[in-house]
């Protein structure tokens, strides 16, 4: 991927294009290779506050054109906020997501809830859906000893999401509900253990389907 720098409206943009990666919505819209050119800038000075802008074009899968523009807020007050609006061909069927979300941390705790809403229904006959999320910890993969533990409530529609970030079976199921944990332990600098339990169930076909997954993983 190539990169660089510019100015627009007397703001400073990074801007990439190429092959990479785009991870939306936290995740639980897209968290997959992408190919295009992808733009970013923090707004005006606000203090103790900032804004992320994201913009991006490009296709997702190789074949499916995507287009989406994100807004992070961070304040001082240990709550951040996200907008975003995506648009992706969905292999024939143009399909708009609107998401809200929010994250709260309490000490070591972060709390967070996210909506989202799509143009099209999925064979459910439903267009929305939320991820409500509670994680203790932070894991640091340069500081060994550091661990996480998550958990999510998933009840999404299969229109609200291309490919989720889940190493469950969420992006194969026709819109899912259910649960996840995780654990995850530095073992050493840069070496990552993780460990995750999946409970889903597919709104269309009311299949459940459960997964374990191990990991581990180096990082440089």
């Amino acid at each position: 991927m190539i990169t660089g720098k510019t100015y627009l409206f007397n703001l400073p943009v990074n801007v990439g294009a190429g092959k990479t990666s785009a991870y939306l919505a936290e995740g639980n819209i897209l968290d997959s290779d992408f190919k295009g050119i992808k733009l970013s800038t923090f707004g005006p000075d606000q203090g103790n506050k900032s804004t992320l802008y994201s913009l991006g074009y490009g296709k997702v899968d190789d074949t499916q054109n995507t287009f989406y523009l994100e807004a992070h807020h961070t304040t001082n007050n240990d709550i951040d906020y996200l907008a975003g609006l995506y648009h992706w061909n969905n292999y024939g069927t143009p399909t708009s997501i609107y998401t809200l979300g929010t994250d709260y941390y309490i000490g070591n705790y972060t709390l967070g809830a996210m909506y989202l809403k799509a143009s099209e229904q999925d064979k459910s006959n439903s267009s929305d859906g939320y991820v409500l999320t509670a994680k203790y910890g932070y894991n640091r993969s340069w500081i060994p000893g550091t661990y996480e533990i998550d958990t999510h409530y998933y009840d999404m529609a299969g229109t609200t999401y291309i490919n989720h970030t889940m190493s469950g079976l969420g992006s194969y199921m026709n819109g899912f509900k259910g649960y996840s944990a995780g654990w995850y332990y530095t073992l050493t600098k840069n070496i990552l253990l993780g460990i995750e339990y999946y409970d889903l169930k597919d709104k269309t076909s009311l299949d459940n389907v459960k997964t374990w997954w191990g990991q581990v993983s180096y990082s440089f």
